[in-house]
């Protein structure tokens, strides 16, 4: 599951803050977990990067569930390219799939297919979905911000903040609840509760761990989402090999 791109450039902007005890409150959570985890302004910058992500989903549907190994390339602003490596039901797949810009292809078992442009102009959300920007929704300027105080996670006590927005016209809503530990600062869990404008509901939650200080950037190196829903999927992501750089080989986001 990806998701989809969000404005990053929000992180200059204001947020709008509540809390049970004062606005004030609350912008100071913020910022300890912004600065724990790298400070806004680096966390704002485009970085390339690549990483290796190794992931197992299971459910009840299929509780043997598959694996898989992906390497994944992001060159900001549209230059991506996945290969990945997928054994499903004890049968081995390998899937490519570059963006460069306004062209798009995927490769699966070597059989290629050129991506619509309505697919291209949306490409995954590598950056904020990956993880070491995920807490950068916590400036964003649609969603308002609130303390939610102090709670264990496990062993861990934590501090929470939720941020809020609404969805679409028909009264639909998002709410993310972040919970960072009390002495690092660094994020431990994160809920996702929607309310669709359908009137059908979405709970997701996620456990962070293993973090790593890479160039001054805190990344999280296993990350493992729980949906609750009629399947009780769960995807558990183990991240290896992430480096930043100036600038990736441009021959990787070719045609493949």
């Amino acid at each position: 599951m990806r998701m989809r791109m969000l404005v990053l450039a929000a992180l200059c902007l204001a947020v709008t803050v509540t809390a049970e005890g004062g606005s004030d409150d609350v912008s100071q959570l913020i910022d300890r977990a912004l600065t724990a985890h790298g400070g806004a302004e680096r966390l704002a910058q485009p970085r390339a990067y690549s990483v290796v992500v190794e992931m197992t989903s299971k459910s009840k549907r299929s509780p043997v569930g598959a694996s898989s190994k992906a390497t994944h390339y992001f060159q900001p602003p549209n230059l991506y390219r996945l290969e990945e490596d997928t054994v499903r039901g004890g049968r081995p797949s390998k899937y490519i799939e570059v963006y460069a810009g306004t062209r798009g292809w995927s490769k699966r078992d070597a059989v290629l297919q050129v991506m619509a442009p309505k697919t291209v102009a949306q490409p995954p959300d590598v950056e904020q979905g990956f993880g070491y920007k995920f807490v950068t929704v916590l400036r964003d300027h649609n969603y308002t911000a609130s303390a939610l105080g102090t709670s264990r996670v496990g062993s861990t006590t934590a501090f929470g903040v939720k941020v809020a927005r609404p969805v679409g016209r028909g009264g639909g809503s998002e709410e993310r609840r972040l919970f960072f530990d009390q002495e690092t600062n660094l994020l431990v869990k994160s809920e996702l509760h929607a309310h669709m404008t359908t009137g059908g509901e979405l709970y997701s939650e996620q456990t962070w761990a293993d973090w790593k200080m890479i160039d001054g950037i805190a990344v999280p190196h296993r990350v493992t989402q729980a949906i609750r829903d009629a399947g009780s999927t769960t995807h558990e992501r183990v991240f290896t090999n992430f480096k930043f750089a100036d600038k990736l080989d441009p021959k990787l986001f070719e045609r493949p």
